[in-house]
Parts: structure tokens; sequence; C-alpha cells
């Protein structure tokens, strides 16, 4: 769907100076506004701003390169975007990379948002090193961090699920990817391109309310906003910062919890995780769980059918010498053929084959 707002009234040089100062703001304080960044360009809204502000930001346009990916799912309306893009980056005289898939090649099982995102990260990575880009920088907005927090929190989630998404994260070997725009809204969005004229192509699949996330977009966030006020997003992106803070904090608690396992000798081999209960070294639970979810992600084991009650079960198994002295070794199963025992004040999570 073409969206065209060169005929609308001009909203004059604020809307404009709003926009551009606050992405500078947030682009200069990455420390990458002097290198070469690669800009993702989907032809939405979003990123045509984030596009074409950042070129007046940065001036040196050899420093900007493009990169647009079709998936193909959406026909001639995909093929038109990725003609809309191109023709934006000639005109705008900055280098353009276009990827694409068939859509007749990708499996059933393939289709899917997590996949198509998967393959859209992928080109915009190997992009990025062949332009010698040192950031991928993408256009998420306020707005989008407020639907992820909530998203998060409808289906279920601990802390980092209430952060939404950090303004930049690693995504490769020295390839930092980067969202400027996380200070903004969809609406302070519309009304930078309706200041400078500028069109962009609106992704009909945006409005299709089988995606739950377009459901909390056009359905759900407009009543809660009418109820709550505008302060509704800046309020949810302050709890998201905040929960940031405390999850950060989490982090490095877990790590100095593990610095004081290893003052006790509790060595671990590769395939093991080894701790004390807290009769030998009392922690807070929600450092403990960080600490070992951490840890499992290190092994490379799942964590996806580790459910609250089997949290619990660790937890008890920790605690218990709070409550009862048990001189016998106690064991119980986990998910994906993994065993928890405890003996002697020390608790073991091993794979069921390897426990002795």
């Amino acid at each position: 769907m073409f969206c065209d707002v060169s005929e609308r009234i001009e909203l004059g040089p604020d809307a404009k100076h709003h926009f551009e100062s606050q992405l500078r703001e947030q682009w200069e304080g990455t420390g990458f506004s002097g290198a070469r960044t690669l800009v993702a360009v989907s032809g939405g809204a979003d990123s045509v701003a984030l596009l074409r502000a950042l070129l007046e930001i940065v001036g040196d346009r050899t420093l900007i390169s493009v990169a647009h990916f079709n998936h193909g799912w959406r026909g001639e309306e995909s093929d038109a975007d990725e003609r809309f893009v191109q023709e934006l980056c000639e005109t705008q005289r900055v280098q353009c990379r276009v990827g694409s898939v068939r859509e007749d090649t990708v499996r059933p099982s393939n289709r899917s948002e997590e996949a198509a995102r998967e393959r859209r990260y992928t080109f915009l990575q190997q992009t990025a090193y062949a332009v010698g880009a040192r950031s991928i920088v993408t256009a998420h907005t306020q707005s989008d961090r407020v639907e992820t927090v909530l998203h998060h929190l409808f289906r279920g989630t601990g802390i980092a699920g209430l952060r939404g998404f950090e303004k930049t994260r690693p995504i490769g070997a020295e390839l930092i990817l980067v969202r400027p725009l996380r200070g903004l809204t969809r609406g302070d969005v519309i009304r930078y391109l309706e200041a400078i004229g500028q069109t962009y192509h609106e992704d009909s699949s945006n409005s299709d309310q089988r995606y739950k996330r377009n459901f909390l977009r056009h359905e759900l966030l407009p009543i809660i906003r009418e109820r709550y006020g505008r302060s509704l997003d800046s309020n949810i992106a302050r709890l998201a910062d905040i929960t940031s803070e405390l999850d950060e904090l989490l982090g490095q608690l877990a790590k100095e919890y593990w610095k004081q396992v290893e003052q006790l000798s509790a060595a671990s081999d590769e395939s093991s995780i080894r701790f004390p209960d807290s009769s030998k070294l009392s922690v807070a639970w929600p450092v403990l769980q960080r600490a070992l979810v951490e840890r499992w992600n290190e092994i490379h084991w799942p964590t996806g059918k580790m459910t609250a009650e089997h949290w619990n079960t660790i937890r008890h198994l920790h605690e218990r010498a709070e409550t009862a002295a048990y001189e016998e070794t106690y064991q119980c199963n986990l998910p994906h053929n993994l065993l928890i025992s405890s003996k002697d004040g020390w608790l073991e999570v091993k794979p069921a084959s390897n426990l002795s």
C-alpha cells in the first residue's frame, strides 16, 4: 500500500527539528557516528524516516549503505517495496543492497515470522561485512518497544522480557545492532515524514489482526491509551528502563555468585552444573536462578520446558538446609533428560546418562 504524504499540510520545521535532534542525540551517543553504517530499510514509515534523518545528521553519504530484504510473501506488493527503496536510494544518492528469497523455495514450515526474521538478519549481517559497516541500524521505535513489552507480558515472561529490547546489542564479530529511534514514537515518525513531504509504503500485512502484535497495535493499545492518557507509552518505556537496570544488576550478582562458588572449590565439568546449597552459601533466589540460567545457556541446555514447578524444586533443594538436615542423596528429574541431585551440601545438575 502506497502512502503519499506530499499533499498533506506541512507541519513546519518543529516536527523536523524535533525528530532529527532526538535522533542526533541518540546516534552520537552510540559512538558509531563517524563509522560506516548499514541501515535496514523496508520501505515502511519508520525505516524511511530513519534513513532520511540519518542522512541529514551524518552528512557524508559515503558512510551510509542501505539494505533491503524482499521475503516475497506479498507478491507484487513486496516487489513494489523493493523498487521503492531502490528509487529512494537513487534519489538520496546512497548505496543500496537488496536480498531476496523466492516464496516457492521456502518450505511451509519455515514461512513463519521468526524464520523470516532469521533470514533477514542473516542477510543484514552478511551485507554489513561486505560493505565494511561496524553497525547495523534498524528503525525500532518506542512504540515497538511498548508492543514488545506487552507481548512478552501477555505470553508470560520474566524480568528479561520486560526490558523489551535494548538500544544496542552485539550481532556478530565486531558488529553492533543499533536502534536509535527507541525514544521516538510512531507518531513522531509520521509527523516527520509529513514535515519533509516524504512518501513511504505501508505493509498490508501490518493490518492483519491474526497476528498478535497487530492486535496489540490496532485494537488493544488504542483503547488503553484512551483510558490512561498520552503518557502510557513513556510510562511503559520507563518501566522497561528500570527493569533493564535491575536485570543488569542481577547479571552482575550472578557473576559474583559463581566467583564465590569457585572459591569453595566446586569445580564442574563442561557437561554439568555444581553449586552449594544454602548451608554453604546463602544467596537470594533471583540471583541464583539467573546464575543457573546463564550457566544452562553456556552448556547449551534448553530452558523452554523448565516450568515454574521445576525451578521451585531447585529452589527448595537449595534452601532445604534452613528447614531440615538431609544426609541422604536426593535426586529428581528435570526436562530434557536432566537430573538434579543433592548430597553433602552440594547440588549437581547432569544429563541422566552421566549421573553416577
